[in-house]
């Protein structure tokens, strides 16, 4: 029987970190969370399944920059494999919306011997087949090796077997998931049946990250607003911080690359990743105020004052020389600066 203290900790984990090394020492607590579920599961009907599945693949979804990977400019990332057991709830399927439903999950080769089946009326209600199918094996273990490669013990199968794969992103809320490869009809099944928990292959995605330059457009004079703002209070960095206040190139974060395209995707996003991991984050964002991202305007008129500001300073310094410059008094953009 596990330490009550140690089951505590497993589900403390799961539902604020996101997830749980399949090294660590709870990883069997983290399985028999699993198993019990199934085993005490009464099986939904199609409709709800179906309702759920929907709802599920209808989440909103941060701003997650792929394109991150690889720029010079950003530096190299850092990546790493690892299993783990993570919460589905803090899994994103691969695309918006059913765009990764792109089969009947009820019709596999599974029942290729079962010609007189038929086909399901469309691919969500297929999963929600596939769901009642889980459902009705309550944790049989090899229903389960089958399905996610994990043994009675919890152990996780190396047959090779891709499962589900997913992207990792740490964040201040904790782990935030992406399916990259395998495992979007399993993972909306299982997450229809409410499991706590279930093993998937983690690719780290440790930064940093990057957003693509500026395009010259009618949101240009924003974004770039925007990102100066990040980059004055220590959310993100242009990459070139001497010529910040005319530079159009990407910023580059370590914790925040939800928050650095735009001010409306940034609100979304943070939005998105309470809605994840189930709570309001309430801290401040670098060193700005967590209320500056409940509106776009907001933000977008925050950064419009930083700019207007900077350049009030910039044309201040270069109409006299530094010697000319009296160290007294010092008003609150000299001691911002002063302080970096």
């Amino acid at each position: 029987m596990p330490d009550r203290n140690h089951v505590d900790q497993v589900r403390i984990s799961l539902h604020s970190g996101g997830a749980i090394a399949a090294s660590s020492h709870l990883a069997p607590i983290a399985h028999a969370f699993l198993v019990r579920h199934l085993q005490q599961l009464e099986t939904p009907d199609i409709d709800e399944l179906t309702e759920r599945i929907t709802q599920f693949a209808s989440r909103p979804r941060p701003y997650l920059p792929d394109e991150t990977f690889g720029q010079p400019h950003a530096g190299m990332p850092q990546q790493d494999v690892e299993w783990c057991w993570v919460n589905p709830n803090r899994v994103l399927l691969k695309e918006p919306g059913t765009q990764s439903f792109i089969h009947d999950a009820s019709d596999r080769a599974h029942f290729a011997h079962q010609p007189q089946r038929g086909l399901s009326p469309d691919r969500i209600t297929g999963i929600a087949e596939f769901a009642r199918r889980i459902a009705r094996e309550h944790g049989e273990e090899r229903g389960l090796h089958t399905l996610l490669g994990i043994g009675a013990d919890g152990s996780i199968s190396q047959d090779g077997v891709l499962r589900i794969n997913v992207d990792g992103y740490t964040s201040p809320l904790g782990d935030i998931f992406r399916i990259h490869g395998n495992g979007n009809h399993r993972l909306a099944a299982l997450a229809a049946l409410e499991v706590p928990c279930v093993p998937a292959e983690v690719e780290w995605r440790r930064g940093p990250f990057s957003t693509s330059p500026c395009r010259i457009d009618e949101d240009s004079d924003e974004r770039i607003a925007y990102r100066t703002l990040l980059h004055t209070f220590g959310v993100a960095s242009y990459t070139d911080p001497a010529n910040f206040v005319q530079n159009y190139s990407g910023v580059v974060t370590e914790y925040w690359p939800f928050l650095i395209d735009n001010p409306h995707s940034a609100v979304e996003s943070l939005t998105s990743l309470e809605t994840l991991a189930g709570e309001p984050y309430t801290s401040s964002i670098g060193r700005l105020p967590r209320h500056l991202f409940n509106d776009p305007a907001t933000l977008a008129q925050a950064g419009h004052h930083v700019m207007k500001h900077l350049s009030e300073l910039e044309f201040g310094l270069s109409a006299r020389s530094f010697i000319e410059l009296s160290p007294t008094p010092r008003g609150p953009i000299r001691r911002f600066f002063d302080r970096r």
